[in-house]
Protein backbone atom coordinates (compact mmCIF):
# COMPACT_ATOMS: atom_id res chain seq x y z
CA UNK A 1 0.00 0.00 0.00
CA UNK A 2 1.18 3.52 -0.88
CA UNK A 3 1.45 5.91 2.08
CA UNK A 4 2.01 9.64 1.94
CA UNK A 5 4.68 10.80 4.39
CA UNK A 6 4.01 14.54 4.37
CA UNK A 7 1.14 16.91 3.85
CA UNK A 8 2.98 18.46 0.88
CA UNK A 9 2.97 15.06 -0.82
CA UNK A 10 -0.75 14.82 -0.17
CA UNK A 11 -1.33 18.30 -1.63
CA UNK A 12 0.78 17.47 -4.70
CA UNK A 13 -1.21 14.29 -5.29
CA UNK A 14 -4.49 16.17 -4.84
CA UNK A 15 -3.36 18.82 -7.33
CA UNK A 16 -2.44 16.20 -9.95
CA UNK A 17 -5.68 14.32 -9.42
CA UNK A 18 -7.89 17.40 -9.83
CA UNK A 19 -6.19 19.17 -12.75
CA UNK A 20 -6.65 17.75 -16.19
CA UNK A 21 -4.32 18.91 -18.91
CA UNK A 22 -6.07 19.26 -22.25
CA UNK A 23 -3.98 19.60 -25.38
CA UNK A 24 -5.74 21.07 -28.41
CA UNK A 25 -5.25 19.56 -31.82
CA UNK A 26 -3.22 21.74 -34.16
CA UNK A 27 -5.14 23.54 -36.92
CA UNK A 28 -5.56 21.65 -40.19
CA UNK A 29 -6.99 22.14 -43.66
CA UNK A 30 -10.49 20.64 -43.66
CA UNK A 31 -11.45 21.38 -47.29
CA UNK A 32 -9.39 22.13 -50.35
CA UNK A 33 -7.25 23.13 -51.92
CA UNK A 34 -9.37 24.41 -54.79
CA UNK A 35 -7.97 26.37 -57.73
CA UNK A 36 -9.69 29.23 -59.52
CA UNK A 37 -9.34 32.39 -61.57
CA UNK A 38 -6.47 31.07 -63.71
CA UNK A 39 -4.58 33.37 -66.02
CA UNK A 40 -1.31 33.27 -67.90
CA UNK A 41 0.53 34.71 -64.88
CA UNK A 42 -1.65 34.04 -61.78
CA UNK A 43 -3.60 31.32 -59.97
CA UNK A 44 -5.88 31.66 -56.93
CA UNK A 45 -5.87 28.86 -54.32
CA UNK A 46 -8.70 28.47 -51.78
CA UNK A 47 -8.66 26.44 -48.54
CA UNK A 48 -10.76 25.99 -45.40
CA UNK A 49 -9.10 25.46 -42.03
CA UNK A 50 -10.32 23.89 -38.80
CA UNK A 51 -9.93 27.14 -36.86
CA UNK A 52 -8.74 30.70 -37.29
CA UNK A 53 -5.20 30.48 -38.66
CA UNK A 54 -3.00 31.42 -41.58
CA UNK A 55 -2.02 28.90 -44.23
CA UNK A 56 0.76 28.98 -46.76
CA UNK A 57 1.25 27.59 -50.24
CA UNK A 58 4.69 26.48 -51.33
CA UNK A 59 5.12 26.21 -55.09
CA UNK A 60 7.61 25.96 -57.92
CA UNK A 61 8.24 24.52 -61.38
CA UNK A 62 9.89 21.39 -59.94
CA UNK A 63 7.90 18.86 -57.92
CA UNK A 64 10.87 18.26 -55.63
CA UNK A 65 11.69 21.95 -55.11
CA UNK A 66 8.79 24.13 -53.95
CA UNK A 67 10.97 27.21 -53.55
CA UNK A 68 8.32 29.98 -53.58
CA UNK A 69 5.95 30.70 -50.67
CA UNK A 70 2.84 32.83 -50.29
CA UNK A 71 1.01 33.21 -46.94
CA UNK A 72 -2.70 33.86 -46.48
CA UNK A 73 -4.37 36.28 -44.13
CA UNK A 74 -5.84 34.52 -41.10
CA UNK A 75 -9.01 32.57 -41.81
CA UNK A 76 -11.93 33.77 -39.69
CA UNK A 77 -15.12 32.22 -38.31
CA UNK A 78 -17.31 34.85 -40.00
CA UNK A 79 -15.92 33.62 -43.35
CA UNK A 80 -16.34 29.94 -42.38
CA UNK A 81 -12.55 29.66 -41.81
CA UNK A 82 -11.90 29.97 -45.54
CA UNK A 83 -9.13 31.91 -47.19
CA UNK A 84 -7.37 32.42 -50.49
CA UNK A 85 -3.92 33.22 -51.77
CA UNK A 86 -2.94 34.38 -55.24
CA UNK A 87 0.21 33.06 -56.85
CA UNK A 88 1.59 35.91 -58.97
CA UNK A 89 4.29 36.48 -61.58
CA UNK A 90 3.95 32.96 -62.97
CA UNK A 91 5.15 32.04 -66.44
CA UNK A 92 2.50 31.41 -69.16
CA UNK A 93 1.71 27.86 -70.24
CA UNK A 94 3.87 26.36 -67.49
CA UNK A 95 3.26 23.47 -65.07
CA UNK A 96 3.60 24.47 -61.43
CA UNK A 97 3.68 22.17 -58.40
CA UNK A 98 2.22 23.29 -55.07
CA UNK A 99 1.37 22.13 -51.55
CA UNK A 100 -0.68 23.74 -48.78
CA UNK A 101 0.78 24.03 -45.27
CA UNK A 102 -1.05 24.88 -42.04
CA UNK A 103 1.09 25.70 -39.01
CA UNK A 104 4.12 24.55 -41.05
CA UNK A 105 2.62 21.07 -41.49
CA UNK A 106 1.91 19.78 -45.03
CA UNK A 107 -1.76 19.25 -45.82
CA UNK A 108 -2.34 16.58 -48.45
CA UNK A 109 0.07 15.83 -51.24
CA UNK A 110 1.94 17.85 -53.82
CA UNK A 111 -0.44 18.82 -56.64
CA UNK A 112 0.03 20.59 -59.96
CA UNK A 113 -1.64 23.00 -62.36
CA UNK A 114 -0.74 24.63 -65.66
CA UNK A 115 -1.06 28.35 -66.27
CA UNK A 116 -2.95 29.51 -69.36
CA UNK A 117 -1.00 30.37 -72.49
CA UNK A 118 -0.35 34.06 -73.11
CA UNK A 119 -2.77 35.90 -75.41
CA UNK A 120 0.03 36.42 -77.93
CA UNK A 121 0.66 32.66 -78.13
CA UNK A 122 -2.95 31.92 -79.12
CA UNK A 123 -3.67 34.98 -81.26
CA UNK A 124 -4.86 34.23 -84.80
CA UNK A 125 -5.60 37.14 -87.13
CA UNK A 126 -8.74 35.53 -88.58
CA UNK A 127 -10.17 33.28 -85.84
CA UNK A 128 -8.89 34.80 -82.58
CA UNK A 129 -7.63 38.34 -83.22
CA UNK A 130 -7.60 39.39 -79.53
CA UNK A 131 -5.89 36.23 -78.31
Amino acid sequence: MFRLKTSSQALALLFLATHVVIAADPPTMTHGPMLGMPSATTMKIWARTSEATKFSVRYGIRQDLLSEVVVSESTLADHDFTGTVILRQLQPDTRYWYQVFVADWPQGGVNSFRTLPSANDVRDAEWNPRG
